[in-house]
């Protein structure tokens, strides 16, 4: 099976293209981020980006002026309930927990990097090689940190060739952005210096065997990776029960 054709990716950037412009604020009538930015920050390709900005486009959310950019439409709306949305209320309500979110990453993500590793294609290998590359700017903040950890995770999903395993990643990191997913992490203090450093350690290892097509180790590598998030959930979870 080939990678996920971006005529499918797309989709899911239109969603995220939408979240973008919730997050920066952007009013109807003003201009959109360029294509190459808006690629930078999703880390996916540009002409993945282009398809779904054509695409919201001919639903008239957004206009294109020739050789001035894009811009939001007037009649531009959000918030509309989706599936995912649902997810996130249920999340918020404590009826899905983090342990549950952890348990399912390792059903899917592990089975991902192992087919991202016999599956990849150059694009896909030359992305993940970039994005561990930037963990050696030690001055990384946290928001930056996150962008690169998600956009690791959601290449290696988009290599796997599998389309399914994409959506439903994705899916899952929204529901981690959600208000119980948040509040969890804030029960725990600010990441010590040596579980960050187990934890880029952790993703080298996973591209190490992806980019050497292992396909074995890179499953293995990953295993390693969300269980060990999963443990540090239960611990943060531990501790909130014996303050009580």
């Amino acid at each position: 099976m080939k990678p996920i054709k971006a005529s499918k990716i797309y989709e899911i950037i239109v969603e995220e293209i939408g979240e973008l412009i919730d997050a920066e604020h952007l009013k109807p009538g003003d201009k959109l981020p360029s294509e190459r930015t808006i690629a930078t920050l999703l880390s996916v390709s540009r002409t993945s980006v282009r398809q779904a900005i054509s695409a919201m486009v001919a639903k008239g959310v957004l206009v294109s002026r020739q050789g001035d950019g894009t811009y939001i439409a007037d009649d531009y709306a959000t918030g509309k309930m989706n599936v995912v949305e649902e997810l996130s209320k249920n999340l918020a309500d404590e009826l899905i927990s983090p342990i549950e979110i952890s348990e399912a990453r390792i059903l899917i993500e592990c089975e991902s990097a192992r087919l991202c590793a016999l599956r990849a294609n150059k694009s896909i290998l030359d992305r993940l090689a970039t994005l561990i590359s930037q963990y050696d700017q030690i001055a990384i903040k946290e928001g930056q940190l996150d962008k690169i950890n998600k956009g690791l995770h959601m290449t290696i999903a988009e290599g796997s060739g599998n389309y399914v395993y994409y959506i439903l990643l994705n899916n899952l990191m929204k529901l981690m952005n959600s208000n119980l997913w948040k509040h969890a992490k804030n029960l725990h203090p600010p990441m010590e210096k040596f579980s960050l450093e187990a934890h880029i350690q952790q993703h080298r290892a996973i591209v190490k065997a992806i980019l050497s097509r292992s396909p074995e180790e890179a499953k293995k590598a990953m295993y390693a990776h969300i269980a060990n998030i999963e443990e540090e959930m239960i611990m943060i979870f531990s501790e909130k029960k014996a303050r009580k």
